[in-house]
């Protein structure tokens, strides 16, 4: 009803499930705010942003530098960590050119860990517990050297109109510029 009430209010459109909001598309690509409307029409017309997967960019162009001077990539989880911070910053300034209009790039950014050890105020669906000869449960995190070993999953990926060629070029070229200026294997 708040969203049926106001559409151009913003945070009534946040409130909503997903139900409601499919139903409610067209009369939200009808919404005064700009915003709303444009992304509203997106989403009816599975007009979607496209992913740029930032770090596997990064990732698979050091990768191949290496590869060409006959070397194995020895991937640097910090180099790779502070070239996306540059990307991300200089994406941040470029936006913040053009505050007040709908996002033109969407930043995605998270870091997970694949395993999770035992946590008892999260119960048993948080962890995998194995049973010992002693008939003793323990976390498979406390036996498991391969579970220890893996590292945390991270991403990072700008989400770009189609259309939006500007904005698509802007990235590729940051990216281009961030490799270039990569330490030399």
């Amino acid at each position: 009803m708040q969203f049926a009430r106001n559409p151009d209010d913003l945070e009534s459109v946040l409130r909503l499930d997903d139900v409601v909001i499919s139903g409610a598309l067209a009369s939200m690509a009808e919404a005064k705010d700009r915003s709303v409307s444009e992304l509203a029409s997106r989403l009816r017309d599975r007009a979607f942003y496209k992913a740029i997967d930032v770090r596997e960019e990064i990732k698979h162009a050091l990768r191949e530098k290496a590869k060409n001077k006959g070397k194995r990539a020895d991937e640097d989880g910090k180099m790779v960590d502070r070239m996306c911070a540059n990307i991300r910053e200089r994406v941040r300034q470029w936006l913040s050119k053009q505050a007040g209009e709908t996002p033109r790039i969407l930043v995605d950014q998270d870091k997970r860990d694949p395993y999770k050890p035992l946590q008892e105020s999260k119960g048993p669906l948080n962890q995998i517990r194995i049973r010992l000869g002693s008939d003793e449960l323990v976390d498979l995190g406390d036996r498991s050297k391969v579970v220890r070993a893996i590292e945390p999953f991270q991403l990072f990926r700008l989400y770009v109109p189609k259309d939006d060629r500007e904005s698509r070029t802007f990235i590729k070229k940051v990216i281009a510029r961030e490799i270039d200026s990569a330490p030399k294997a």
